[in-house]
C-alpha cells in the first residue's frame, strides 16, 4: 500500500492546530496511564511545567462525562458514582464561580489567604446555612466572622454527600494570575495549600489544585503546619518520550478531513488499523502507547532514520524531544506538536519531494518555532526574563558562571532590574550573580554540568539567541 508524503504532511497540519492555546476538542484528549492519578480525586496537588497539560485536565474533570470515566480509570480506587465538579480559579473569569485578580488583590489587603480561599471553596460546595450574598467581600467576611457556622454548613455538606454516594469537588488552575506580584502569589499560594490539607478531613469533598513546579520552591509555603503532607504527596505531569509520541499519533488518528491516511499507515508499519466509533474518536494500537520500538518505526516512516546524512547525527524520534527538553529533563506538549507541525509546513514548503513526509532540516525548524513559543511562554511568566537574557545573547554555551556575571555586570542589570521593573525581581541571595543563576537554574533555564560550567537547553537556547557550536542555530 503506497503512502503519500505530501497527505501526510496535510494530515499532520490538520490534526495539530496552529494555536494549541485551550482545550482541544474532545476526541484529541489524551490521558496516558502515567498520568492517571493527577486526576484522581485524592491527590490534591498536581505539578506541571508551562504546556503540560493542567489546564486541560482542570476543564476535562468539570465535563458530564467525566465521572463515568474516572469510574473506569480507577477499578481499584471507587470514585463515587456521582460528581459535583466545580471551578475554584482558573483562567477565564467568572466572577459568578470565583473572584478574580483585581478582586483577590483587594481581599488580600483585608483577610488571611486561607480564609479568602477557604470562603471559595466553602461557596463553591454549597449550603443551606450560607447566607445569600452577592459579593466575594462579603462571603469572605461572612465566613472570617462565622467560623462555627462554616464547619457546621460543610459538615452537613460532607454528609449529604456521603449518604448520596457523592463527591463535592473544587478545582483550581492558572494561579500564575492570582496576583500581579511574586510576593501576593506566593502569599495565596499558601493560603491555598492549607487549605488543600483542611479539607483532606472530609469524607467526600475534595480540593484539587494545578501549579507550575517553580511556583513551589519558596520556603515560605512550608511555613504551616504539616505543609509537607500536601507538598511530598504531588503528583508530577511529566511527559516521557513515550508519551509524547503517543500524543502526536493520537492527534494523526483524529484528524478530522483526512483520518485515512494515518490509518493506512499505522496498517502499513503495524500490521494493523486504529479502532473507534467509526467516525468521531479513534484510538491508536496499544503498541503506539506502550512500546517505543513500534513508536519509532513508525516515525522512521515519516521522519527518517538520521537527523542527517548518516548516524553521526542522530536518530530522529531521539533528537526531537532532547532538544525540546528543559534543564529538568521536561518537555511541553505544546512544544512537542507545535515542532511536529511546523516540521510539517517547512517540509511541504521547501522539501517537497524529500523521500519521507518530514525533511530533518524542517524538524530543525520545528524547534527553532518550538524554541520561540517556549520563550514567549516564560518570559510572560517571568517578566524581568527578557532583560536578563539580553546581554547574553553573544554567548556561546557551555560557559563559564564568569562570563556571564561579566555580561550582566557590563549591562548593569541589578539596577536594570531595580530601576525598571517595578519590584518584580528574581529571589536572590548573596552576590547578584549567582543568586540570580540559581533561579534561573531552579526554573529551568539553566543547567550546571559536573565541571561547573553553565548550560542551556536548545528549548531555550534557540529562542534567546545564544550560541552553541554543532547545535540548532539560534534565532536572530
Amino acid at each position: 500500500m503506497a503512502i503519500d508524503n505530501e497527505e501526510l504532511r496535510a494530515a499532520i497540519r490538520s490534526a495539530i492546530p496552529a494555536r494549541l492555546d485551550g482545550p482541544p476538542p474532545p476526541q484529541f484528549i489524551y490521558i496516558p496511564a502515567a498520568h492517571t492519578q493527577a486526576i484522581h480525586p485524592d491527590h490534591a496537588l498536581v505539578r506541571g511545567i508551562r504546556g503540560s497539560g493542567k489546564s486541560v485536565l482542570w476543564w476535562w474533570l468539570q465535563q458530564p462525562w467525566v465521572t463515568e470515566s474516572l469510574s473506569a480509570l480507577f477499578p481499584a480506587q471507587p470514585v463515587p458514582n456521582r460528581l459535583l465538579v466545580t471551578p475554584g480559579f482558573g483562567e477565564t473569569p467568572d466572577p459568578d464561580m470565583y473572584p478574580g485578580r483585581d478582586t483577590l488583590t483587594r481581599l488580600l489587603g483585608a483577610f488571611e489567604p486561607r480564609t479568602i480561599w477557604r470562603a471559595i471553596a466553602t461557596y463553591r460546595i454549597g449550603s443551606p446555612l450560607l447566607p445569600s450574598v452577592d459579593t466575594w467581600e462579603a462571603r469572605v467576611a461572612w465566613v472570617k466572622s462565622n467560623p462555627e457556622q462554616v464547619e457546621r454548613a460543610l459538615y452537613e455538606a460532607d454528609e449529604g454527600f456521603v449518604k448520596a454516594n457523592m463527591l463535592g469537588w473544587v478545582l483550581f488552575d492558572a494561579l500564575d494570575r492570582t496576583a500581579d506580584s511574586w510576593e501576593d502569589r506566593s502569599r495565596l499560594l499558601s493560603g491555598l495549600l492549607q487549605n488543600l490539607l483542611d479539607f483532606r478531613g472530609y469524607r467526600a469533598i475534595r480540593l484539587k489544585a494545578f501549579v507550575r513546579p517553580d511556583m513551589l520552591v519558596d520556603p515560605e509555603l512550608r511555613r504551616f503546619p504539616d505543609a509537607s503532607k500536601i507538598l511530598n504527596t504531588a503528583v508530577d505531569l511529566r511527559w516521557t518520550r513515550l508519551q509524547l509520541f503517543g500524543l502526536l499519533y493520537h492527534y494523526l488518528c483524529n484528524e478530522p478531513n483526512q483520518p485515512a491516511v494515518f490509518h493506512d499507515l499505522c496498517e502499513v508499519v503495524l500490521g494493523e488499523r486504529p479502532h473507534g466509533d467509526g467516525s468521531t474518536f479513534w484510538l491508536a494500537s496499544r503498541r503506539l502507547d506502550e512500546q517505543e520500538s513500534a513508536q519509532r518505526a513508525m516515525f522512521r516512516h515519516l521522519a527518517g532514520d538520521w537527523m542527517g546524512k548518516d548516524k553521526r547525527r542522530g536518530d530522529p524520534y531521539s533528537w526531537l524531544p532532547n532538544h525540546l527538553a528543559d534543564a529538568h529533563g521536561q518537555v511541553s506538549p505544546r512544544s512537542f506538536l507545535a515542532a511536529a507541525r511546523q516540521a510539517a509546513e517547512v517540509s511541504s514548503a521547501d522539501y517537497r519531494d524529500h523521500s519521507t513526509p518530514l525533511h530533518f532540516e524542517a524538524i530543525k525548524r520545528g524547534v527553532q518555532n518550538a524554541s520561540q513559543i517556549r520563550v514567549r511562554e516564560v518570559e510572560e511568566d517571568f517578566p524581568w526574563l527578557a532583560e536578563v537574557m539580553k546581554p547574553l545573547r553573544e554567548l556561546s554555551v557551555p560557559c563559564a558562571l564568569e562570563d556571564i556575571a561579566s555580561a550582566w555586570g557590563a549591562a548593569r542589570l541589578d539596577k536594570t532590574l531595580d530601576r525598571e521593573l517595578r519590584g518584580v525581581q528574581p529571589r536572590r541571595s548573596g552576590e547578584f550573580a549567582p543568586g540570580l543563576l540559581e533561579q534561573l537554574i531552579d526554573i529551568g533555564v539553566f543547567s550546571r554540568l559536573a565541571d561547573e560550567r553553565i548550560n542551556m537547553p536548545d528549548v531555550y537556547r534557540v529562542g534567546f539567541g545564544l550560541k552553541r557550536r554543532g547545535g540548532v542555530r539560534p534565532v536572530r
